[in-house]
């Protein structure tokens, strides 16, 4: 629920969204009530665009894309992040926010919280518990010549071990996500 918001609040307390990685021309696609658009104060440098200004035939290329949630609910989650690379524009960042499969989904899949996920994911793992899991570390290494990995973060730091099962993102304050920034390399 909160999730932009909640990111928000982080990105304040780093100068390289407001400075580097939200600058310039871009889109976001995340399935939340609130968007980007809504910190435009924050992030004085970005202009968030409709997504079909931008795309690998069209001769605008984003600056960058921002991803909220919306990898897990793709058919094919290498696709479609290798699709948000192919529209970013050289130099350009691509930011994402997955949830974690131990946090959020915690041992269940199909998840009870989102039906509509195809897929969960976790950092690195050699085995997880959900047939579906998508290693995002594997995922990125598929990308290594496209991209350069800025940075891949488990945002887990308000999140509390749960005593049973729920869903904790419902707060406005607990995130239970991987974050990962990637630049487009030139």
């Amino acid at each position: 629920m909160f999730e932009v918001e909640k990111a928000v609040k982080r990105y304040v307390h780093d100068s390289r969204f407001s400075g580097r990685y939200f600058r310039g021309r871009g889109y976001e696609t995340n399935p939340a009530r609130v968007s980007l658009k809504d910190f435009q104060d924050t992030f004085p440098l970005m202009q968030i665009a409709p997504e079909a200004e931008f795309g690998e035939e069209k001769e605008r290329q984003a600056e960058f894309i921002f991803a909220c949630h919306s990898l897990e609910k793709m058919p094919n989650p290498f696709e479609g992040l290798k699709g948000y690379i192919d529209r970013l524009a050289p130099g350009g960042h691509f930011v994402g926010i997955l949830w974690d499969e131990d946090m959020y989904e915690q041992g269940q899949f199909p998840s009870s919280y989102s039906p509509d996920h195809k897929w969960s994911f976790t950092i690195a793992k050699t085995k997880s518990w959900s047939s579906r899991s998508v290693g995002i570390l594997k995922m990125l290494l598929l990308l290594d010549w496209q991209v350069e990995v800025i940075k891949i973060e488990k945002i887990d730091h308000t999140y509390q071990p749960p005593r049973e099962r729920g869903d904790q993102s419902l707060s406005a304050h607990s995130e239970c996500s991987v974050e990962i920034v990637l630049r487009k390399r030139s």
